[in-house]
């Protein structure tokens, strides 16, 4: 259950509020979309960026979504973006291509052989010997002291039947604190998300109130288009609220969709979550009517082809079954404006509170590493807490 607008309440916190929803639609950022396009348009042939589809709603004005084409791609992962404009769409997309662009690639940064002092290792088994495999030298976030593991953990290795690499915890920003920040967001995401599987006892569903105009102006697109967006509140941790959202498609026979979002606003993990889903019925619907052919899902490294032509297909018994088990769970009214005047407003003063509070709860080690060149206008990070879970099996 949803009401369609903001209330009454200050007028400088409502401000607040829509401008970190219209900041890259989903996020908060350090610029604007049209400054990331910019700063990013004469890099992308680098990135074997070579076009994009709008694979938008037709006729939605506030809902946008796109998906950037890559010559070459090699792990077979579609580069998607979202967002509540045309421009944030598609800075999220060249995002998310330069993210698979640096990882599918050579590292363009310095190697090292483990020196023989280093005392943190992230890979599994014993560590190896100095000189015995390039390593990625990164930080951790908690005790700035450096960290260090092989190359193989974070780039494609060249030869065809190499293993995969895991993206868990991959992501970009402006900078290095801002791709930080969202890398952490993706964790604790998947880490609540994992929990509320296996456990879905603390799942609440949310009836949304003090709704501001974006998400409400998108909430109006939806239902003309024949959807109805559930939320559902996973949980909180360190500060960061996660959400689901569960977009089900009237008189379908049961078709759902499934986003999710994490950040320290309510709002902004609402848009998140939302825009997500809405994602995922727009790349179905693209797959179905061919605007997005095979021919640009052929599978690779990290995802083989089958996999990606299950979207074609209709959802699973398994996606209907997750809705009616979270329908289940008991309802809260939920205010969108609550605790988010409290919120970090900026992503280096967010990151600083996630750190803050992550050694407050005893997390001993927040490890990343920084994958692109610190001459790029972006940054691309790589974040692992260990122990934090994911529900996505991978192949490691």
């Amino acid at each position: 259950m949803t009401t369609p607008a903001i209330g009454t309440r200050n007028r400088r916190q409502e401000s607040r509020i829509i401008t970190a929803c219209n900041s890259l639609g989903t996020s908060i950022r350090n610029v604007s979309a049209s400054h990331t396009l910019a700063a990013i348009q004469p890099l992308l042939g680098r990135y074997d960026i070579s076009g994009f589809a709008d694979h938008s709603p037709k006729g939605a004005e506030t809902l946008k979504f796109i998906e950037v084409v890559r010559g070459n791609p090699r792990s077979g992962h579609l580069n998607l973006g979202k967002g509540f404009s045309f421009e944030t769409a598609l800075a999220s997309g060249y995002m998310e291509a330069i993210e698979m662009s640096t990882v599918e690639g050579p590292p363009e940064i310095a190697l090292h052989a483990l020196p023989r002092s280093a005392l943190l290792y992230t890979g599994g088994g014993k560590p190896p010997e100095p000189d015995a495999a390039p390593m990625i030298r990164g930080v951790d976030l908690l005790s700035a002291e450096p960290v260090y593991s092989p190359v193989y953990e974070h780039f494609l290795s060249p030869a065809p039947s190499a293993r995969s690499v895991s993206v868990n915890g991959l992501a970009s920003g402006n900078t290095v604190e801002e791709a930080s920040l969202h890398c952490l967001y993706e964790l604790i995401e998947r880490d609540l998300t994992a929990q509320s599987l296996r456990d879905p006892v603390l799942v609440q569903q949310l009836l949304l109130s003090d709704i501001p105009a974006p998400i409400s102006n998108a909430l109006t697109e939806l239902e003309a288009f024949g959807l109805h967006a559930e939320f559902y509140l996973l949980g909180q941790f360190l500060g960061v609220t996660v959400l689901q959202c569960a977009l089900v498609k009237t008189g379908s026979g049961g078709e759902v969709y499934y986003g999710w979002g994490a950040h320290h606003f309510r709002t902004i993990a609402i848009s998140r979550a939302m825009t997500e889903a809405v994602q995922a019925w727009c790349t179905r619907e693209a797959c179905r009517a061919q605007t997005l052919p095979l021919s640009r899902m052929p599978g690779g490294v990290m995802v083989s082809a089958e996999v990606l032509k299950l979207l074609r297909e209709p959802v699973t018994r398994g996606e209907r079954q997750l809705r009616r088990r979270f329908i289940a769970c008991p309802s809260v009214a939920y205010s969108l404006t609550d605790q988010d005047e409290q919120a970090p407003a900026s992503p280096t003063a967010a990151l600083n509170h996630l750190l803050s509070s992550a050694r407050d709860a005893g997390i001993r080690h927040v490890f990343a590493w920084t994958l692109s060149p610190p001459d790029r206008p972006f940054a691309v990070v790589k974040c692992a807490v260990p122990g934090f879970e994911t529900p996505f099996e991978e192949d490691a």
